[in-house]
């Protein structure tokens, strides 16, 4: 059984720790034990600890989980990846551990047929790879573009990468990271713990020898002198393990993609804000033409009304002119509608000169 779903009071905890649809367990059986007394008040406890699985299975859960009305909490605990890590963005809210991992990937399959056969397999592969997008896109602000290039490269992320990413709302405090780490692939745990093996120099010949009979008589002579003295000697203190955490390593690593991310937030804050500068002229270039063409409309209407005051005639050539550019303004067919006797005396006035 890859889940495992308990009913309490008021909430359900339910666990995904193994592989999906595996075991001859189906999607269908998780949402029918998962919905067998959820009340509508439960909140949703979601716990993952999975490599992935089935796709088809894992997106009936997605589905089933997004559609419900209770307020879901993913954890990820150890890793989600391929179709886990498209289960733990169907919540509400995602946790992750610090020192736990989030794998995205491309969907994969294996296929037998003619050229045709595969073409159909590829093209469901893409169609498979555009839903895991979108359902990573319920969080994470990236552009879809971005998402597919991760998946390419089949992206491992820490916790802390999850939560900079949007994959995750918030990083928890790391669990024992020798508990998790046998889940991880070879590729991780290097970042991680040096290697356990002992090194060849470190032992001798002299080590996997025997003890002659010599040794022995003088260790148990050893032992009686002890034991007449009374006096025992203070055990030794315990050897440390062999295996060392190279946590320098990983902060380094934390540091150096978090000193990146930021040249990359002061590079989009400083594009933003040669955008705005750049706005901001057109406003006040566009502020400045409105300006120029509403103190231009104001001096034609101006000109109107002195033209239309009561018993006007075109006097002189001045007027003629001034009158003129009046109408080259407001246009000869509108002036002609708004001012038909004013633009009948210009028109004699035209026609005279």
């Amino acid at each position: 059984m890859w889940f495992n779903i308990k009913n309490n009071e008021s909430s359900v905890d339910v666990q995904i720790l193994d592989e999906i649809g595996g075991y001859g367990v189906t999607g269908k059986q998780f949402i029918s034990e998962l919905k067998d007394g959820l009340k509508a008040d439960d909140k949703v406890n979601l716990l993952i600890n999975s490599p992935g699985g089935s796709v088809i299975e894992g997106n009936l859960i997605y589905n089933e989980i997004v559609n419900l009305s209770n307020h879901v909490t993913a954890e990820v605990s150890g890793m989600a990846a391929s179709m886990a890590s498209i289960i733990a963005m169907a919540a509400d809210k995602v946790l992750i551990h610090e020192n736990s991992y989030l794998m995205i990937h491309n969907p994969w399959t294996l296929a037998m047929g003619d050229s045709d056969e595969l073409r159909k397999t590829a093209d469901l592969m893409d169609g498979m790879k555009n839903s895991a997008i979108k359902a990573y896109q319920r969080h994470s602000e990236l552009s879809e573009d971005k998402i597919s290039e991760m998946m390419d490269e089949e992206t491992w992320m820490s916790g802390l990468d999850a939560v900079a990413m949007g994959f995750a709302h918030e990083m928890l405090e790391p669990l024992d990271i020798a508990a998790v780490v046998k889940e991880i692939p070879e590729s991780v745990k290097a970042l991680v713990i040096n290697d356990m093996e002992p090194k060849e120099d470190e032992s001798t010949e002299a080590d996997d020898a025997p003890a002659d009979e010599t040794d022995i008589n003088t260790a148990d002579a050893d032992a009686d002198t002890e034991s007449d003295t009374g006096v025992e000697e203070e055990p030794s203190e315990p050897s440390e393990p062999s295996a060392k955490f190279n946590l320098a390593e990983i902060i380094d690593t934390y540091e150096a993609k978090l000193a990146k991310q930021a040249e990359t937030v002061k590079s989009l804050q400083s594009e933003r804000d040669k955008a705005r500068a750049e706005l901001d002229t057109l406003k006040a270039e566009s502020a400045s033409e409105i300006e120029k063409i509403a103190s231009e409309l104001n001096d034609v209407k101006e000109r109107l009304s002195t033209f239309a005051a009561p018993g006007f005639t075109f006097d002189g050539d001045s007027q003629y002119l001034t009158w003129n550019d009046a109408f080259k303004e407001l246009g000869y067919e509108e002036a002609r509608k708004q001012h038909p006797e004013l633009y009948k005396q210009f028109m004699e006035t035209r026609n005279k000169k």
